[in-house]
């Protein structure tokens, strides 16, 4: 989960249930170790010649927890060509909408961004321009940029509208990402060995090397 981003939903599903685990729980540990010994050599490669702009994918699904009915956000940060930083959380309120739950999951984001803005500050990077986060929700972006929909976010808590705040400041800036193209989705729900292996290259993961 620490090394790698395509390891980190199954393991964090895994964990939820480490006290007290079951059958069904052993047999996806088994699945993921399996897994791991299929793809040893795989690891995060970074290059020189890419970009040195941070930029950001956010994701969430929607009730995605059978038991509470709350949402998981996660996100990724590239530079250099491979993810930094890398999350999945679950939300801490029910969301009402796919759109509300993407709206929600930026907060640790917008955090994650700034926090790391600092950090490329403090090694000498220039981070003047905003930072770009990747989303797949055109209704949560709408959210986010637009004050004509503060109706519909009322309900909302005051600490989730921290990014749009960000985005008003310049600090961070929104755009649309295709779903198939999401790389934080691979931290958000299960993947099929076909996307997986996509979201791995789309992320550069995969036989490690230096550029």
């Amino acid at each position: 989960m620490r090394t790698r981003p395509d390891l980190a939903f199954a393991v964090a599903t895994v964990a939820k249930f480490g006290s007290h685990p079951g059958h069904v729980h052993w047999s996806a540990v088994t699945r993921i170790l399996r897994y791991l010994q299929g793809t040893l050599e795989l690891g995060i490669s970074y290059s020189r010649t890419s970009t040195s702009e941070l930029v950001g994918f956010l994701d969430s699904d929607w009730a995605g927890d059978p038991e509470d009915r709350k949402s998981t956000s996660s996100y990724v940060f590239m530079l250099a060509g491979g993810p930094i930083s890398w999350k999945n959380q679950k939300q801490k309120s029910v969301a009402l909408s796919t759109a509300v739950a993407e709206y929600m999951a930026p907060l640790s984001t917008a955090q994650e961004a700034l926090w790391l803005r600092n950090v490329l500050l403090d090694m000498g990077v220039n981070v003047n321009s905003p930072t770009t986060i990747f989303e797949d929700n055109l209704a949560s972006i709408g959210l986010a940029k637009n004050p004509q929909y503060h109706g519909r976010a009322k309900h909302i808590s005051i600490r989730y509208h921290f990014r749009r705040e960000q985005v008003q400041l310049g600090t961070i800036v929104i755009k649309y990402c295709k779903t198939e193209d999401m790389v934080a989705d691979m931290l958000t729900k299960a993947a099929a060995r076909p996307k997986l292996q996509k979201l791995n290259r789309l992320c550069n993961v995969g036989v490690r090397s230096i550029e």
